[in-house]
């Protein structure tokens, strides 16, 4: 079980529609070479993340969570919630200005 700082527990409303998710980070701009780890989504109940597949060590910092996307990811059979519509839009989409140079 993953516990999520109760002030970033709002962070994982919709997340329970997917079946796995990533921790990780994508972001163009990275401060360190990140790991990622593909966890099976069992459920969320509040700050608590239930995974099951955990392929990292007890007490690992977890710096971000992402759902997962096939098209980023690989688990074959894998759901991928509200995004599942929005494939087709990834190859022309932008990221907004959180990831500009100051």
């Amino acid at each position: 079980m993953l516990h999520v700082a109760e002030a970033y527990a709002p962070g994982l409303r919709d997340l329970d529609g997917f079946s796995h998710v990533i921790f990780a980070t994508r972001s163009p701009k990275r401060p360190n070479p990140i790991g990622i780890s593909i966890f099976r989504l069992v459920r969320i109940a509040g700050p608590d993340i239930h995974v099951l597949d955990v392929d990292a060590v007890d007490g690992s910092p977890i710096l971000d969570i992402k759902p997962y996307v096939p098209a980023f990811d690989a688990v074959p059979a894998a759901s991928s919630g509200w995004f599942a519509g929005k494939l087709g839009a990834v190859a022309s989409a932008r990221a907004d200005a959180r990831f500009s140079e100051p």
